[in-house]
């Protein structure tokens, strides 16, 4: 799980000149919170220290009767991305039409366009303004790096704030006081998600192993689109070298159609 998300950093860093604007498709799109608002059930949730694999499907369900839902997505992040000592920081504008394309432009503080980001189901496009430079590779590319799938749905997924990895395992439900937790071990890799008294997830965390952890946190939800959407974000990745991302939503638009222009000729 850890490989797959690392090969997609290892796409858009493999040429250190254009480093400047790789990170986003990195940190824009961890983007990890499932949408539940307020939402209600007849069917028994875990009490206080239970484990059941009945009541995850409870709170599974429950969460995608909520999900975050978008015909079309627009916004803007601004995203801090910190490696040791060093720290870079930029805006991007993210515009997503469901299912078919996500849109990104990358400007750092003076505002220019650095680079503009096309991903669709069967490609990642990307015009490196910077050094007048065009890179396109489909989602095989990532197989020289990892068995994970890497997929246009895994990338929708991290913008859109669903939790990653929930349809290829098995959970089981805690609760500890008003906290849920969704658990799923298999050997060395771990899967956590805590939900807090609404079901809306405030953390999940994934382990390949002691030295590979993806954690991803998030607060401050908006709740007058069709469901909350948390306008900030963590990401703390370890494999073993450490790299916080902090990205901060603002100008959240739902359901307005807009272009995704994007020309290698511009």
């Amino acid at each position: 799980m850890i490989r797959a998300i690392s090969s997609i950093a290892f796409f858009f860093t493999s040429k250190p000149r254009s480093r400047f604007f790789t990170i986003p498709v990195i940190s824009c799109f961890f983007f990890t919170l499932l949408i539940v608002q307020g939402c209600k059930t007849t069917s028994r949730l875990p009490a206080s220290g239970q484990t059941t694999s009945n009541s995850a499907k409870v709170l599974m369900d429950s969460m995608q009767r909520h999900a975050f839902y978008f015909e079309w997505f627009t916004g803007k992040a601004k995203v801090e991305v910190y490696e040791g000592t060093n720290k870079t920081e930029f805006t991007a504008s993210i515009r997503m039409r469901k299912d078919s394309a996500i849109w990104l432009s990358v400007s750092p503080a003076l505002g220019l366009e650095v680079a503009r980001v096309l991903i669709t189901r069967d490609s990642i496009r990307v015009i490196d303004r910077l050094n007048g430079e065009y890179y396109s590779k489909d989602y095989r590319y990532f197989t020289t790096y990892t068995s994970m799938p890497v997929t246009y749905d895994l990338l929708q997924d991290l913008i859109s704030g669903v939790p990653l990895f929930l349809d290829s395992q098995t959970f089981e439900a805690t609760r500890s006081d008003s906290v849920y937790r969704l658990v799923s071990t298999t050997g060395r890799q771990s899967n956590v998600i805590n939900l807090n008294g609404v079901f809306l997830p405030v953390q999940q965390t994934i382990s390949d192993s002691a030295m590979a952890t993806l954690s991803i946190s998030q607060q401050q939800y908006e709740i007058p689109y069709t469901s909350p959407f948390s306008l900030w974000r963590k990401i703390e990745l370890r494999q073993p070298q450490a790299m916080e991302i902090i990205i901060t939503f603002s100008k959240i638009k739902v359901n307005e159609p807009v272009k995704l222009p994007f020309s290698v000729n511009e």
